[in-house]
């Protein structure tokens, strides 16, 4: 999108939804979600990390064309547009490139600076135009040189995807507040809200917090599981082999691919942050990821108490059934998988709110439920 602007994918995407200023436009509410989320990431709005990419990306001037001066950041510590609002909210054209800018001379009075108000300068704005000016005087262009951009955290390897994960999780565990604000859900028990804010602050009574406060000792601190580790909250939610195996059963009941983060916060926020999926279906995924850390927390103590192991499909079978209790009471369309006999029954409730989570026409929803319904009077008539 920033560097390929000559590729097949380039002219597509130009086609689909324009440019203006050198810029891909979004096109509104008719683009698709994954494209959309594209941009938010591209303008600074992804949620998560916020000006993560634009704050490490930045232009290397060569001859000017493909620069834009005002939105651009290719001089100074940030783009002319957030250095100076006022002289870009006053500029005629605010998408022109550096190139064209230096042609009509930057000198004061020159063509370059062209007001959308045709009036003098007031003298506080004359002040900000001669700090703008000043900012420019080292700037030169290089004839035939194309402009580049950088990547600021490795300037020589370029960009990876694995530098990008660096960055994001380089800074002081910028997902924790994020993650916080997704343990609140309307369609969620308030226990189970107030146990994830507890989750992701690490205050549950896990065998390594109970050593850390002298109730346990370190000897007697590992893991419910007996897979001989230490208790922590991220080990036993993420790591533990007789947990985690959970969370990938839970990914390939809805259909989602992913790689887990061993972090509880950075978990929580990948899993219900999927590039490309809506409001709804980001809601479905914040219940699912607090439901399933419930039943490990659950199933937790109950080995723990009770000597009593649960296995994984069991398990799965539970966050079906909760997950259906909570939706049905707004009307969710929801997929059930229930063990009964031996036999896999698939109850679909397809009520009209929430269709966008698990869009069905009208005719397979009848369908499907003609269907669970003589599957339903069929074992009740055998047993």
């Amino acid at each position: 999108m920033l560097v390929d602007r000559v590729g097949l994918w380039y002219s597509v995407l130009v086609a689909r939804y324009g440019k203006v200023g050198g810029r891909l436009e979004l096109g509104g509410r008719s683009c698709s979600s994954w494209w959309r989320e594209v941009g938010r990431i591209r303008d600074g709005d992804g949620g998560v990390g916020g000006s993560w990419f634009g704050d490490s990306v930045r232009r290397k001037v060569g001859d000017g064309t493909d620069t834009l001066f005002w939105q651009h950041w290719w001089c100074g510590r940030a783009p002319l547009r957030e250095l100076f609002p006022r002289l870009f909210d006053l500029a005629m054209n605010k998408d022109i490139s550096v190139a064209n800018m230096f042609s009509l001379r930057l000198l004061r009075g020159g063509e370059g600076w062209s007001w959308r108000r045709r009036r003098r300068l007031w003298a506080w704005e004359e002040v900000l135009l001669e700090e703008c000016r000043a900012l420019l005087l080292d700037v030169s262009l290089f004839p035939n040189i194309s402009d580049s951009w950088v990547w600021l955290p490795d300037t020589i390897g370029g960009f990876t995807v694995r530098g990008a994960y660096k960055v994001l999780t380089a800074t002081v565990n910028p997902n924790r507040d994020s993650a916080l604000d997704l343990v609140w859900h309307h369609q969620v028990p308030l226990k189970i809200s107030i146990f994830a804010w507890r989750l992701i602050r690490d205050r549950l009574p896990t065998r390594a917090n109970l050593a850390a406060c002298g109730i346990l000792q370190l000897d007697t601190a590992l893991c419910v599981a007996g897979c001989g580790m230490i208790e922590t909250a991220d080990h036993l939610f993420l790591s533990c082999l007789s947990f985690a195996v959970l969370w990938e059963q839970v990914r390939h009941w809805i259909g989602c691919v992913g790689v887990d983060s061993n972090t509880i916060s950075h978990h929580f926020v990948q899993f219900t942050s999927f590039s490309g999926f809506g409001k709804v279906r980001r809601s479905f995924l914040q219940l699912l990821w607090l439901l399933t850390s419930w039943v490990i927390w659950n199933e937790r103590n109950i080995r723990l108490f009770k000597n009593v192991i649960t296995e994984v499909p069991r398990l799965l079978d539970k966050i079906k059934l909760l997950s259906l209790a909570w939706l049905k009471a707004k009307n969710a369309t929801f997929v059930l998988e229930l063990r009964c006999g031996g036999q896999v029954l698939w109850f679909v409730w397809a009520l009209a709110n929430h269709r966008r989570l698990f869009p069905l026409d009208f005719v397979t929803v009848c369908s499907l439920c003609f269907v669970v319904s003589g599957l339903l009077a069929h074992l009740v008539l055998r047993d």
